[in-house]
């Protein structure tokens, strides 16, 4: 075989991988068309918990305020949080396209929480998804 065939199979597959990598991938946007907020507002329960110590429940109350019940090795509490449907959040320069955002002060430290799920129908229940908690609406 010819050197120069695979040096311009070489360069097509380059330019091929290069160009792939600057394609934006789209995110499902419809979400605010399948469900309203009417559909949304509502008590939410944690399904299931990937960290020991968080969220257990959340009351989506109103727009944008949520009433989060959090429960560690002190106990059960009660946050105020905010929530906010389809955006982008962006962090060291990535950016994340979310569904439904959650957002907190995390008791015991002066930090903010962040939660961004995606909403989707999960046998006839409407689920949030991320990568801390599962959600399903009471």
């Amino acid at each position: 075989m010819n050197v120069t065939w695979f040096k311009t199979l070489f360069y097509i597959s380059l330019i091929a991988i290069v160009l792939h990598s600057c394609v934006e991938v789209k995110h499902d946007t419809d979400t605010e068309e399948k469900f309203a907020n009417a559909d949304l507002i509502g008590m939410w329960k944690v399904k299931n918990l990937t960290q020991s110590g968080e969220i257990r429940s959340v009351e989506l109350v109103n727009d944008s305020i949520a009433d989060i019940v959090f429960k560690d090795s002190s106990g059960e509490r009660h946050l105020t949080g905010k929530w906010k449907r389809s955006g982008t959040e962006s962090a060291g320069g990535i950016n994340f396209v979310y569904d439904i955002k959650l957002s907190y002060e995390h008791p015991g430290s002066n930090s903010s929480r962040i939660l961004l799920g995606s909403l989707e129908e999960i046998a006839g229940k409407l689920t949030i998804s991320s990568t801390k908690a599962t959600l399903e609406k009471l």
